[in-house]
């Protein structure tokens, strides 16, 4: 037997091989490689869901789909800095931009089937619908900042704005709660000020634990987990359970022991 049928099979590693290097050439993390292969799948979930589902309005279905996916995956993107801090894993935070940008694209295909397959172009139409009924003046506003988020996501943005690109994108703690409302009123859920004032406690609780509503307290929780007062104790809860350095203390450096302070 030869000395190359002894030795093992390269063929195995070369496809790992072949991605590691493409991730380290495009200076990726396999989290955001994750992400950005998660997402086509999405796609074909979705297709295979409407194919079994066979709606009744192929329309109103690919519209209303589109936009809750945008908008689930906007939630996404809020989450990974509460995440980060909770957790302790700081690559959570560089998933943020991956996040919002797929809801951003998302949401944009949302907006090109209105459009088109909604209100087949009638321009007039679609005027009309943005500038008297709330449910689509919600709709653009949020679709609205959310470009102007995606468009300035950029290094080159980052550098020209300096201080005030953090500043802008602080909009995204006001795009997430518009969307929930808007996706509240395109299921055409009974108002909760309603159901208070008539007292309808049963309701109110089918309300509040509907999936529109759930979305909408999920956001609001991770914008709660964000205050200053809260991070600082969930950081130092965590720490505390995790036998993490508290306040004031530092870790010793890698590949050195810690040494104890000379009196």
């Amino acid at each position: 037997m030869s000395k190359a049928a002894l030795q093992p099979d390269s063929r195995f590693g070369t496809p790992v091989a072949a991605v590691q290097a493409f991730l380290k050439k495009r200076r990726m993390h396999w989290s955001r490689a994750a992400v950005h292969a998660a997402m086509p799948l999405w796609f074909i979930g979705l297709g295979i869901l409407y194919l079994v589902s066979n709606p009744a309005d192929d329309s109103l279905w690919l519209v209303h789909n589109m936009g809750f996916t945008g908008f689930l995956v906007l939630v996404f993107s809020l989450a990974c800095t509460p995440l980060a801090f909770v957790t302790g894993w700081s690559r959570f935070t560089r998933l943020r931009r991956t996040f919002g940008l797929w809801g951003y694209w998302l949401i944009l295909v949302h907006v090109i089937l209105y459009v088109s397959i909604w209100s087949f172009f009638e321009w007039k139409f679609i005027f009309i619908d943005i500038t008297t009924i709330f449910i689509y003046q919600v709709g653009f506003i949020a679709f609205f900042l959310m470009s102007l988020l995606a468009f300035t996501s950029y290094g080159s943005w980052q550098r020209r704005l300096k201080r005030n690109w953090v500043r802008l994108h602080r909009l995204a703690y006001v795009i997430v709660p518009l969307g929930g409302i808007h996706y509240v009123y395109v299921e055409k859920r009974p108002d909760l000020w309603v159901l208070i004032g008539e007292q309808n406690w049963p309701a109110l609780g089918e309300q509040l634990t509907s999936r529109p509503w759930m979305f909408i307290e999920l956001a609001l929780l991770l914008l709660i987990l964000r205050l200053p007062p809260v991070r600082r104790n969930v950081i130092k809860w965590r720490r505390a359970l995790t036998g993490g350095p508290g306040r004031g203390k530092t870790r010793a450096p890698r590949g050195r022991p810690a040494t104890a302070s000379r009196s």
